[in-house]
C-alpha cells in the first residue's frame, strides 16, 4: 500500500471513529481527538504537496499566508478557550476532592467518578455508561437505571451525591431520598474541574422523612 493510500485511509477510518462514538449517547468532544488528528496531518499533506503543484511564486506565497493565517487562529483559539488545566483548575478538584475525603462511606459523582478514584472511594457507575439506555424513547429515566444503582438510591447508601446541572433527571430520582445541600452555580471557564452549576445531595434524615 502505497503512503498516499494509507494517509487517506487512516483520515477517512479517524473521520468515521469520531463521527459515530461522537453520535452515540454519552459521546463527548474528546471523541472528536481522531479528527482533529487526521484533519492536522492531511493539513500538513496538503500544503506540502499543493506547494510542490503550484509554480507561481505569487500562489505559493498565497498558499504560505493561509497557512499562517489558520495556525494564528488555532494559537488564539487555544490561549482564549484552554483546553489545559491551570493552577485554578487543580485548586477547584483538590477542594473538590478534599470535601469527598472527609464523607463517610461511599460518594457518587456520575460525571466524574475519577474524583471518587483520588479520594479514595469505590467506584460508582459513570454518567457516559448509563446514558445509551437512558436514550431508549418511550420509557421514564427512573424505569431504565440499573437495579442496583436504584436499591443504592432507595437505602440512601451513598453520603454525597453531586450532579452537574445538565443532569437535572437525576433530580427526580434523588429527591424521595436525598435533599440539596447546597448548590454551586458558578460558571467558570475552567476544564478539569465540574463545570458550570451543580448541586450538592445528601441522605434525609429521619426528621425530613417526617415531615415529607
Amino acid at each position: 500500500m502505497d503512503t498516499r493510500t494509507l494517509t487517506a485511509a487512516f483520515c477517512i477510518g479517524a473521520l468515521l471513529t469520531s463521527w459515530f462514538t461522537r453520535a452515540r449517547p454519552g459521546g463527548d468532544t474528546n471523541t472528536l481527538m481522531p479528527a482533529f488528528a487526521a484533519l492536522s496531518i492531511g493539513t500538513a499533506i496538503g500544503i506540502h504537496r499543493a506547494l510542490q503543484a503550484v509554480g507561481q511564486a505569487h500562489l505559493r506565497a498565497l498558499i504560505l499566508v493561509a497557512a499562517v493565517f489558520q495556525l494564528t487562529a488555532f494559537i488564539y483559539s487555544y490561549y482564549s478557550t484552554p483546553v489545559l488545566p491551570d493552577a485554578t483548575d487543580r485548586r477547584a478538584a483538590e477542594k473538590l476532592i478534599s470535601r469527598v475525603q472527609a464523607c463517610p462511606g461511599e460518594v457518587w459523582i456520575p460525571s466524574h467518578t475519577w474524583i471518587q478514584g483520588q479520594a479514595g472511594k469505590a467506584p460508582a457507575v459513570f454518567w457516559g455508561s448509563l446514558a445509551p439506555v437512558l436514550s431508549v424513547k418511550g420509557k421514564s429515566a427512573e424505569s431504565q437505571l440499573p437495579k442496583d444503582l436504584v436499591e443504592a438510591i432507595a437505602s440512601r447508601r451513598y453520603s454525597l451525591v453531586v450532579i452537574d446541572a445538565d443532569e437535572s433527571f437525576f433530580d427526580r430520582v434523588l429527591s424521595r431520598n436525598y435533599r440539596v445541600e447546597e448548590s454551586d452555580t458558578s460558571t467558570d471557564r475552567h476544564v478539569t474541574s465540574l463545570i458550570g452549576a451543580r448541586q450538592f445531595y445528601v441522605p434525609l434524615t429521619t426528621r425530613e422523612d417526617v415531615r415529607r
